[in-house]
């Protein structure tokens, strides 16, 4: 029932979208320097700490265009992509606004965003790196980055020091150093997302495991669910979960907190994770995160991006698109840059050197930029979500109540291909 409720939701959405699909109408005589007002649409304004500095980073737009007026539009992540999608299926919503690369690809294919070509050909400064290839679809520039978050593996050095634990480098030695900290400390060991509930941001994180040993869930023309490595990435996270080496039952929040207060071991977690961590713990300092240069597994692994996109059907589209190409100067990057620390951004724009001498475990998560890989599904991207539905619904099924990960994958193999058609 939930895989037809995704698909008919899917469909839906389709629709509503395609409904839009005439194309936006593009404001060509209000130049960006006549001003005015830009409703600028994001949940991380709501993130503590981290949501002010970026509100303050973006507001630097103010120095060099004093007439164009930033406002914030702001929902909580778990309903933002619903509202966002529902209020430019009604050609209403922000001027402007970030969404993870899921759901900027399904707005770029309907049409219905701003093309941001003038971005891209007039840039100046220094380069826009390879991320700037996640905000084209269908050949055209939709997007450009806001920040890629990549995953990566770390720990609370002070535990693992309690506990006698040599950071692992592999699914064996992370379950055994797992029951070390829990037998030496009575802490838990390890915390990674794991279930149904946080759908949103699992589906992604989980292709850390099947990324990780070497899967992939198509091949650009066919679905390829149940591939060995697949399965693999699979049975190895069951091995993990069933180990007692994680506290089933903690969202990320909690598990963060825990991590926050010094009462967790390990976490696999994107950047700003860390980076908020420290920003709110009375108890963590930087100098007490441990850092592997990837995460213990045998291939490289994945990440999100959040893309910046322009409304189509916004009412000052140009001015938008002029606060686009100022975000990608080197201004804009600089401010970025002191506001969001540890993300890849659209350019290679450096740490200071304060920043890096007193956070080096910031590093390790942006050179993984350079092979990580994106949760959108190769030749099926604006389905990604729909078909993750699938997939996962399948193996939290696996996890909780066990069997065979070769037969779970199966079902979900069959089930994405009826959902595909």
């Amino acid at each position: 029932m939930i895989s037809r409720r995704a698909l008919l939701g899917a469909a839906a959405s389709s629709l509503a979208l395609a409904g839009c699909s005439s194309g936006p109408k593009i404001d060509p005589n209000r130049p960006a320097s006549a001003g005015g007002n830009l409703k600028f649409g994001s949940w991380q304004w709501l993130e503590p700490g981290r949501g002010e500095a970026m509100w303050k980073a973006a507001q630097a737009y103010q120095k060099a265009n004093p007439s164009g007026v930033l406002a914030q539009s702001t929902t909580p992540f778990l309903s933002y992509a619903d509202k966002l999608n529902t209020e430019i299926g009604g050609k209403q919503g922000p001027d402007l606004f970030v969404v993870q690369d899921v759901n900027f690809y399904p707005l770029a294919d309907a049409g219905i965003l701003a093309p941001l070509t003038s971005v891209v050909s007039g840039h100046t400064g220094n380069p826009f790196n390879h991320t700037v290839e996640s905000g084209v679809v269908n050949g055209a520039q939709y997007g450009i980055t806001w920040e890629r978050l990549n995953w990566n593996f770390f720990w609370n050095k002070n535990i693992l020091k309690t506990a006698g634990v040599t950071p692992p480098e592999n699914v064996t030695e992370l379950i055994t150093a797992s029951e070390q900290i829990r037998q030496a400390t009575g802490l838990d060991g390890f915390g990674v997302r794991h279930q149904m509930t946080e759908f949103d941001s699992w589906f992604m994180d989980f292709d850390v495991w099947t990324y990780g040993f070497g899967g992939a869930w198509s091949d650009g023309s066919q679905p390829t669910i149940d591939s060995a490595e697949n399965i693999a990435g699979v049975e190895a996270f069951g091995d993990v979960y069933r180990s007692g080496a994680m506290p089933i039952g903690d969202d990320a929040s909690t598990m963060r907190t825990k991590f926050r207060e010094g009462r967790l071991g390990m976490m696999i977690d994107v950047s700003s994770t860390v980076a908020g961590i420290l920003r709110a713990s009375d108890v963590m300092k930087s100098e007490d995160i441990g850092f592997a240069d990837r995460i213990p597994l045998p291939k490289p692994s994945a990440h999100q991006e959040i893309i910046l996109a322009v409304n189509g059907y916004g009412k000052n589209k140009n001015l938008a698109v002029d606060f686009v190409g100022w975000i990608g100067s080197d201004t804009g990057q600089q401010a970025l840059r002191d506001a969001m620390g540890p993300s890849t951004l659209a350019t290679d724009v450096p740490f200071s050197a304060e920043y890096d001498q007193a956070n080096p475990w910031a590093k390790s998560f942006i050179d993984l930029a350079s092979e990580s890989r994106s949760p959108l599904i190769r030749g099926y991207e604006a389905q990604t979500k729909s078909i993750m539905r699938e997939v996962m619904t399948q193996v939290e099924r696996y996890l909780v109540d066990g069997g065979s990960a070769a037969k779970a994958l199966s079902t979900a193999q069959t089930q994405v291909t009826q959902l595909l058609g």
